[in-house]
């Protein structure tokens, strides 16, 4: 179940009410939503909120997959496929749009780009929208960015401008000759005429054999931008005659990435404006294993440095089955001088316990809260409350010497409690011990690898097609447990080649036990250092290259 926070939780219910009240009681509604051409970031608010709400989910094969991550995990997801039967497949699943709003859900139909403007013939939203109120089901339009509009800046483009033409046209598909009365476009032909119209990757030879055969001249100036806004977006240029021989074939559900081509003054670039493939992570693809629940904000840092993250989640915390230990703790905090506390879920786990056994906060008393490092620390003043000490270096041994500053060096006598994972490293009980401290260590949580999942499958043809750049380890459970993934006999083959990326040198040992040299290990050992450690190793990389 995908755990929403409360604020949002609150804002879709009040807009759910809103829209029943609005329809007389009924709930169900069909959102018709433009998901723009890719970049999750150009959705709509108001097609993020419909996300929100929506019981069902009917997409287009050209929809990102961050945008679907945007709906509730408990969401039905259909997909229309791109390619041969994909208006036959469309047919099918307007009338389960129908049925399934009949039944009181709220269903979005996502469009890749714009809602309206944009789409194959058999995506077009005017047609469902005809088809729903014939069928009377409530529905909205709910634009989005158009893939034409998208492409023009995130490939800096700019047909507009004092050097360019002032008049342009925008087309959002193929010509069709068959609808268009002869040389009814033919105008678009002229000298210095400019056009930019937006296909599926399979039909570009025909689009520019139709142009040329329209009256275009060969060596009309031509530029190709493949799968906009993406971080696998790439420009092609050349003359409109040999354009499509830049193109690559692309096999399967490939034939339908978007693809916007620009003609005539459209298509001159304007390198001082190329802002999106400057970008220092731009197209490298990404494996993160941080748990399902915890990956966004790395994910969010990745992508805003241009990277596609491929999302693995490799470790997942669970309750523990039996919490006697823990609740024996709970029970006595107020005997602790301190609390130490070396990762979120430990905090999370901890809070929640405490109120299990029907205690609250007011239980810690006089005992001091020592944070690992900075997220551990965030997690500690959500409950409210102050972080005595956090090390500046952020593993054990550096909790270990900030105890020791605090205290004057000397920590015998003291009684500490650990609240962690079932399985974690021993460095710290064992040297507070040696130091004479008494300390309990006590489970509040284990971490198991997840079960086989769609997002392990994806990862593994990624690493066969020799489609990543990098992996990212955050712990050690996540580089154990990544190693679970793997066929075991083809471990080295596949990460052959891979920047392998730790968050510090704890998670790097681990790595080398497993006959791996870490690449890329975090000076500071957070998502943050980590991520700052990738951005210089590929910079490095990139001004090394001839």
């Amino acid at each position: 179940m995908r755990k929403d926070g409360r604020g949002e939780g609150v804002a879709a219910s009040e807009s759910t009410g809103r829209a029943v009240a609005e329809r007389g009681g009924s709930a169900g509604v069909v959102y018709l939503v433009g998901a723009g051409p890719g970049d999750r970031g150009l959705l709509t608010l108001k097609g993020a909120q419909c996300l929100h709400e929506a019981h069902v989910v009917v997409y287009d094969e050209g929809v990102s997959r961050a945008v679907l991550g945007l709906a509730r995990e408990t969401v039905e997801l259909r997909m229309v496929p791109g390619g041969q039967g994909a208006a036959e497949a469309a047919d099918e699943l307007a009338g389960h749009v129908i049925r399934r709003a009949g039944e009181g859900r709220v269903v979005v139909r996502l469009v890749a780009g714009d809602a309206c403007l944009e789409g194959a013939r058999h995506a077009c939203a005017g047609d469902l929208g005809e088809a729903l109120a014939a069928a009377g089901v409530a529905f909205e339009l709910v634009p989005g960015v158009g893939t034409i509009a998208a492409a023009t800046a995130y490939a800096a483009m700019f047909p507009m401008g004092r050097q360019t033409e002032q008049a342009w046209a925008l087309v959002g598909g193929a010509p069709d000759d068959a609808a268009t009365p002869a040389g009814g476009r033919r105008h678009l032909a002229g000298p210095g005429a400019a056009l930019a119209m937006t296909m599926p990757w399979g039909e570009v030879p025909a689009v520019v054999a139709q142009l040329l055969g329209m009256g275009y001249a060969p060596e009309t100036e031509a530029a190709l931008v493949l799968e906009p806004t993406t971080p696998r977006q790439r420009t092609l240029r050349g003359p409109l005659v040999t354009i499509v021989n830049k193109l690559e074939p692309r096999q399967g559900s490939g034939e339908a990435a978007p693809v916007v081509l620009f003609l005539g003054g459209a298509a001159r670039l304007r390198p001082a404006l190329a802002w999106f493939e400057a970008k220092p992570l731009f197209g490298k693809r990404i494996v993160v294993t941080r748990p399902a629940g915890a990956a966004a904000t790395f994910a969010a840092l990745l992508e805003r440095a241009g990277a596609e993250v491929i999302p693995c989640p490799v470790i997942e915390p669970r309750p523990l089955d039996d919490y006697a230990s823990l609740d024996a703790a709970l029970r006595r905090l107020g005997e602790y001088d301190w609390l130490l506390f070396t990762s979120v879920h430990g905090v999370r786990f901890f809070a929640q316990r405490l109120w299990e056994v029907g205690l609250d906060l007011r239980a810690i008393g006089q005992a001091k809260l020592c944070a690992i490092g900075p997220k551990t620390a965030a997690e500690i003043e959500r409950l409210r409350l102050r972080v005595d000490l956090m090390p500046a270096e952020y593993r054990a041994e550096g909790v270990l010497a900030a105890l020791l500053e605090r205290a004057g060096g000397e920590v015998a006598g003291l009684r500490f409690l650990l609240p962690r994972a079932l399985v974690a490293r021993e460095v710290l009980p064992e040297m507070l011990r040696e130091r004479g401290a008494v300390i309990d260590v006590v489970p509040a949580y284990r971490t198991v690898l997840p079960a086989a999942t769609p997002a392990h499958a994806a990862m593994l043809e990624h690493l066969e097609q020799r489609r990543v750049a990098a992996i990212t380890f955050t712990s050690s459970s996540t580089v154990t447990n990544f190693f679970s993934v793997l066929p075991q006999d083809r471990a080295a083959e596949l990460l052959h080649g891979i920047v392998l990326a730790s968050i510090g040198p704890v998670t790097s040992d681990t790595l080398r036990e497993h006959g791996l040299t870490p690449t890329v290990t975090a000076d500071e050992y957070t998502i943050e250092g980590l991520t700052r450690k990738l951005l210089e190793y590929f910079q490095e990389r990139r001004q090394a290259a001839p």
